[in-house]
């Protein structure tokens, strides 16, 4: 397949002109073929985070995100490795989309 460049106008409005500062983000899977990427602000002193946008994405765009991330991504593992054999292995979500903490 031959690789091409394609040009494409892109219009920001005003009210998203300067962004949302985040430290980290998660994906939330949601029923059917979406699923949510959140941006956070996350406080290790506070143990807290605060998402501060959330973009509704197709599950099939996740592997193409994650390999353009992470060429400036960098992951942080937990501080003990028992705590990361602790994390949940599947996010449990509401019907109205938000996660069980």
């Amino acid at each position: 397949m031959a690789e091409f460049q394609r040009i494409t106008k892109v219009n920001v409005q005003e009210d998203v002109k300067f962004g949302q500062f985040a430290n980290a983000f998660r994906v939330v899977d949601e029923v059917g073929p979406d699923c949510f990427l959140d941006f956070m602000i996350y406080s290790a002193d506070l143990q807290e985070a605060t998402v501060v946008s959330r973009v509704r994405v197709r599950r099939e765009f996740l592997p193409n995100i994650r390999k353009t991330l992470s060429c400036a991504m960098d992951e942080f593992p937990a501080e003990d490795p028992e705590d990361s054999a602790e994390a949940p292995k599947a996010v449990l979500v509401r019907k109205s989309g938000e996660t069980v903490h």
